[in-house]
């Protein structure tokens, strides 16, 4: 996963100018929490909140809980050592299995989906790293961005078209044209 995930960490610190009471109450209504686990939360210590959230979530959950009056900090969860994850033991398969479609209800009856082989954690395995995972499908080459090196940008409030027209004055001689009343 590539994305970073955080904790909601408190430190005991309240918004400044709010009643504790309240704030005990507020978190316990946002964290469904009764008065013995809020005890746990507000004894001064460092409480972490919510744990490995992404950083979207974590700005929502600290803008509500300085709305509910306390203040909290959003850590980085500490990434752990590659050694700590423990190997499946499986067999490597020599070739790839058929994948089957997974059925919906209205797609198949109980007897023909009763047919389809289960599938187990065993069955899986995590193939080396640059293995051509689909057979007879090439690479696509990455589109190239197009060259935008001969467009410019004009500047705020200069002219863009290059050629203005003149509009010539036509003199039009009405002189001889009068309103005349109608008889």
């Amino acid at each position: 996963m590539t994305d970073k995930l955080f904790n909601i960490v408190f430190n005991g610190e309240f918004v400044k100018g709010v009643n504790e009471a309240a704030v005990k109450t507020n978190v316990g209504k946002l964290f469904g929490l009764a008065e013995p686990q809020l005890a746990v939360i507000f004894s001064g210590k460092r409480v972490v909140l919510k744990k490995k959230i992404d950083s979207a979530t974590a700005i929502k959950y600290r803008g509500k809980l300085k709305q509910a009056g306390i203040v909290t900090a959003i850590e980085p969860v500490a990434a752990e050592p590659e050694n700590t994850v423990t190997p499946v033991k499986s067999e490597p398969i020599d070739a790839p299995a058929a994948v089957a479609p997974e059925a919906t209800p209205n797609d198949s009856s109980p007897e023909e989906s009763s047919s389809q082989p289960e599938a187990n954690a065993e069955d899986w395995v995590i193939a080396p790293v640059g293995v051509q995972l689909l057979e007879g499908v090439e690479k696509q080459a990455i589109p190239q961005a197009p060259d935008v090196s001969h467009i410019s940008v004009a500047p705020v409030g200069s002219e863009i078209l290059v050629e203005k027209k003149q509009v010539v004055a036509v003199e039009v001689d009405i002189s001889n044209l009068s309103i005349a009343p109608e008889d």
